[in-house]
């Protein structure tokens, strides 16, 4: 996985999707339209070689995440999105083998992720990270997910989760 920069621009594209989630936002809670400052928050491959980058943003009370990937022949393409609260549960989203995960209400900095594929130890931002391809290339794979807080300590975990499905962890 690769962590994408800070700084990297947020296209118009995804800048419009997030104004339509502050929006929502917006008529949810009878606020005025937030704004949602997005970021780009890791980066993947698929197995053609496509990348697909995972944006996030949080406001108050929701988090928000678009999925885009970019097919070989230059066309981008949002696969997946979302913005809501956050719910007491780890859950898996799929879109194909792009599966993003949320780590619900806990606050945890980084998830180990684990398949009969591999292991991979991901970054969290706006609650949500991105499970890299080659570890969940088949629908019926079960993951187990461990969460760790910002002190390096265990928060939870839930095994032999589908994709998509959610759990409450386990201590």
């Amino acid at each position: 996985m690769t962590s994408p920069s800070d700084t990297q621009p947020v296209p118009a594209r995804v800048t419009e999707v997030f104004a339509r989630f502050a929006q929502d936002i917006a008529a949810k809670e009878a606020i005025p339209t937030p704004t949602l400052l997005c970021r780009a928050a890791a980066t993947e491959e698929l197995p053609d070689g496509s990348p697909v980058t995972l944006w996030v943003a949080e406001h108050t009370k929701s988090r928000c995440y678009l999925v885009e990937t970019v097919r070989p022949d230059g066309e981008r393409r949002t696969v997946a999105s979302f913005c809501g609260e956050p719910g007491d549960r780890v859950s898996l989203s799929r879109a194909g083998t792009i599966v993003i995960g949320s780590v619900g209400v806990y606050p945890a900095e980084s998830v180990n992720v684990t398949t009969p594929h591999g292991e991979a130890i991901l970054t969290v931002a706006a609650g949500y990270f991105l499970i890299p391809p080659h570890l969940s290339p088949e629908t019926d794979v079960r993951h187990s997910v461990t969460l760790t807080g910002a002190a390096g300590n265990i928060l939870g975990r839930v095994v032999n989760l589908p994709a998509p499905g959610r759990a409450n962890p386990t201590s």
